[in-house]
């Protein structure tokens, strides 16, 4: 199964490459690709796509800029996405 994620908040790069690690380490998830830019990621599985965008969220991080300069981390909130540019123009959610 491929499930395409959005990732809202997903700023940061170190924190980005982490996630895509424990994706990568999940033994049902056999490959992940990526687009930092566009915040999405296309995973192929063979597991439940809401457990998945579950741990995005649950372990994702961005960076915030608060109103006296500091950063502060955020979570990445995940969510089906209905296109990811990484995903070889496929513009739905789920392809099995």
């Amino acid at each position: 199964m491929r499930t395409l994620i959005a990732l809202e908040n997903g700023n940061c790069t170190h924190c980005h490459n982490a996630l895509l690690a424990r994706l990568r380490s999940i033994a049902a998830v056999r490959n992940v690709q990526s687009d930092f830019a566009s915040g999405c990621l296309v995973v192929d599985h063979d597991t439940d796509p809401d457990a998945l965008i579950s741990m995005v969220t649950a372990s994702g991080r961005g960076i915030y800029i608060a109103a006296n300069g500091e950063p502060e981390m955020v979570a990445v909130d995940g969510h089906h996405a209905d296109g990811c540019p990484v995903a070889n123009g496929r513009s739905h959610g789920h392809v099995t």
